[in-house]
């Protein structure tokens, strides 16, 4: 299902950096460019089975493993919400928040 989700967001795993019950870190390579010539772009993604809400240490996380991975795109997707601080911390990088609210619709592209 991580897969299927990472698919209908237009990119593809090129490493899976960990893998447990709440959920997939993987390093994510764009396979949809609007630009013809363009270097396809890494990313990190982070998808988590959660109920409570995602607070900044996770975001601290994923920014720091874009650093280290030379990644310019981090993602993370949850079945819960995001803190206040983690919205507010997310907002001035280059990172994708994807909550519960979201999700739905990117399901439903899977079924498609």
């Amino acid at each position: 299902m991580c897969e299927q989700l990472i698919t209908v967001m237009g990119h593809s795993i090129s490493e899976v950096l960990s893998q447990t019950d709440e959920g997939l870190d993987a390093i994510i390579t764009e396979t949809e460019t609007k630009l013809r010539y363009v270097r396809r772009r890494n990313g990190i993604i982070k998808i988590r089975r959660l109920t409570k809400p995602i607070g900044e240490l996770l975001i601290r996380e994923i920014h720091e493993e874009m650093r280290k991975n030379s990644a310019t795109r981090g993602i993370i997707v949850t079945t819960a919400t995001f803190a206040p601080s983690a919205v507010q911390y997310a907002s001035t990088r280059p990172i994708n928040l994807i909550d519960k609210s979201q999700l739905p619709e990117l399901l439903r592209k899977i079924e498609d």
